[in-house]
């Protein structure tokens, strides 16, 4: 048995050992060799080390495992039930602590035998705030007789039923275990992975693009569209915060038949426009496919000197641009010469910078021209008192 509130968890047994009262751990929880067993008690760290199949916390009962302060590097809670089922988080969120218990089961109203045999329930010590990216790892043998590894997806369960699902696929192998990543997660409940179809509302789903003019246009086939009822046309400026811009309906549902769809944005933002597809059964359980991220044509840009005219041997330099990257400032008098010139690190949206002029510019009238690494050009007059 543990006692309360330890400095250090040095945790090295071939035996493993028992939890026998609720634990913090105000050190480094050490993970060696051998399991701890929570069995119906609590286990808090904010920090683990190590951690693996020989060596992990097991929730064999309704004990759960807090690992404080995580944030946007990806972490591993080195969890299972009996076996080892880890949980990857990366959040880019608010920083929370996150609680995890591990049982066997099958996700909400999946089949068994096309479900991975675990359930994960994930919980945030503060609702709200976190934007959460969770990978879930299993072993082979947790797998259902007709598991579909190449085509399953981690799913997130909510009052009994599939309400968000990750990108279905094949699972990334790890060793001798398996992951399957659900992205997005702003609420926490149940998590697990299935190939079930009648969870996944279509089979494969691949996403691709072309501009034409002004505007961009999403091509997209569905193979498989099982109680699909739609499909909702999501845009984002930062590859999250995605909002509907559209919805297409389906032309029909066919375990086999491959049908074809596409949609045209008329209107895309300034800088580059994602865009991700979301499709949405009958029963409103949702999938989503991959994210595409299209570029404008040319970076939209501009350029202003303030104040104008100048005082003093330092402009200030106003830039506003669609893409971030390396721009070239050059300065020019009336004849067209290049008197000075720099590369400046410019960031997307608004950016002010300061030019220190050379002694070679006097008082006078110059052009400041802005170019990007597309060729785009901008220019402003300027006048040096």
């Amino acid at each position: 048995a543990l006692a309360n509130d330890w400095r250090e968890l040095p945790f090295s047994t071939t035996v493993g050992i028992a939890v026998s009262t609720p634990l913090t751990v105000n050190g480094i929880l050490n993970l060696t060799n051998g399991i701890a067993d929570l069995g119906e008690n609590n286990l808090t760290t904010a920090i683990v080390a190590g951690g693996n199949a020989n060596s992990f916390i097991n929730t064999n009962g309704s004990g759960i495992f807090t690992l404080k302060n995580i944030g946007a590097v990806s972490t591993t809670i080195p969890v299972g039930y009996n076996t080892y089922s880890p949980v990857i988080i990366s959040n880019t969120g608010t920083i929370d602590d996150f609680k995890v218990n591990v049982s066997p089961g099958t996700i909400c109203n999946a089949v068994a035998s096309n479900t991975v045999n675990r359930v994960w329930t994930i919980t945030e010590a503060v609702g709200g705030g976190s934007n959460a990216s969770i990978g879930l790892q299993w072993s082979p043998y947790l797998e259902g007789t007709l598991f579909d590894r190449n085509n399953s997806a981690a799913v997130h369960c909510n009052a009994g039923v599939i309400d968000i699902k990750g990108v279905k696929g094949t699972a990334v192998a790890s060793d001798s275990f398996y992951i399957q990543t659900i992205t997005g997660i702003s609420s926490f409940s149940p998590l697990g992975v299935t190939s079930d179809a009648a969870a996944l509302p279509v089979k494969e789903l691949s996403l691709s693009w072309k501009k034409l003019g002004s505007s961009n246009i999403l091509y997209w086939k569905s193979v498989g569209e099982i109680n699909t009822a739609y499909y909702e046309i999501e845009r984002s400026l930062s590859a999250d915060n995605f909002k509907t811009i559209g919805k297409v309906g389906v032309k029909g549902m066919n375990n086999s038949l491959t049908n074809s769809y596409q949609f045209e944005d008329q209107a895309p933002l300034e800088g580059v426009n994602y865009y991700r597809i979301r499709v949405v059964d009958i029963d409103k359980l949702e999938q989503l496919s991959s994210i595409v991220g299209i570029f404008p044509s040319k970076m939209q840009s501009s350029l202003q000197v303030y104040p104008n005219p100048v005082e003093g041997r330092v402009i200030n330099v106003a830039i506003k641009t669609s893409e971030a990257g390396m721009y070239n400032l050059g300065i020019y008098n009336i004849e067209g010469q290049l008197l000075q010139e720099e590369q400046r690190l410019v960031l997307a949206n608004g950016y002010n910078l300061q030019l220190q002029l050379q002694s070679k510019i006097v008082s006078g009238m110059y052009l400041l021209k802005l170019t990007d690494s597309r060729g785009g050009i901008k220019k402003q007059i300027f006048i040096l008192k």
